[in-house]
């Protein structure tokens, strides 16, 4: 992990504070939405983090291509599993 890069539960422990804008990093941003998504496919709600990713992503255009593929990713997995089901 980079030095300025914060591990994801410190992140998910300052934004759970009240009045939280927790500032992240592209590669604190890429981390959480992955953990974010593997969170979501096990049907654990996001809320408590998933507002500092948009607030992060409507200003970062790589980080919500990123978000878009792997969310994109994810349904075509499901969508598989499902059909194999």
């Amino acid at each position: 992990m980079p030095q300025n890069q914060r591990p994801i539960w410190q992140i998910l422990t300052d934004a759970a504070e009240p009045g939280s804008e927790v500032t992240l990093t592209c590669d604190e941003c890429f981390a959480i939405m992955e953990h974010l998504a593997d969170q979501a496919v096990r049907g654990v709600d996001p809320d408590m983090i998933y507002t500092a990713i948009r607030r992060y992503i409507a200003h970062c255009p790589d980080c919500n291509e990123h978000h878009k593929q792997r969310l994109a990713e994810l349904e075509a997995e499901i969508a598989l599993w499902i059909k194999e089901s």
